[in-house]
């Protein structure tokens, strides 16, 4: 009888594992670029300034990107030295917080640049859409989903 309720008790664990996972999964899949635009019926007129937007947003960007992965390969070379230079690291995190500072303030301008071209009723769509900075569920070094 022991025996029984241990077996039932590991399988049911199993499955509740298993659902868990699946679960979690499922949560966690990425959509594709651009889904969550398709709910606020743009105009051809506003998908063309979105696209202007995406590549000023683009140009504007990518250097900073790059810098910044940059200052954060320079900072991990920094900390994996056998005696860090706390001022080197110190500097080097200064710098990184500074480029992380520019790119949000630029994501700022552009989610209000971005509200600017969507109608009263698209913009009350956007909330329950909307991650930390304005697009999407959630977004993820720069990255939304």
């Amino acid at each position: 009888m022991q025996k029984k309720v241990i077996y039932l008790s590991v399988v049911l664990l199993l499955i509740f594992s298993i659902a868990q996972i699946a679960s979690a999964a499922s949560q966690t899949q990425p959509r594709h670029p651009g889904d969550h635009l398709k709910s606020l019926n743009l105009t051809d007129e506003q998908y063309s300034k979105l696209r202007e937007m995406q590549k000023k947003n683009y140009q504007e960007t990518r250097e900073l990107k790059i810098n910044l992965q940059d200052k954060f390969f320079e900072l991990k070379q920094l900390k994996l030295q056998k005696n860090p230079d706390e001022a080197k690291v110190e500097a080097k995190l200064k710098e990184v917080k500074e480029l992380k500072n520019k790119l949000s303030e630029i994501r700022q301008k552009n989610k209000a640049e971005f509200e600017s071209i969507l109608t009263e009723e698209q913009k009350k769509m956007l909330p329950e859409k909307s991650g930390p900075n304005g697009f999407g569920p959630g977004c993820h070094k720069g990255f939304c989903q």
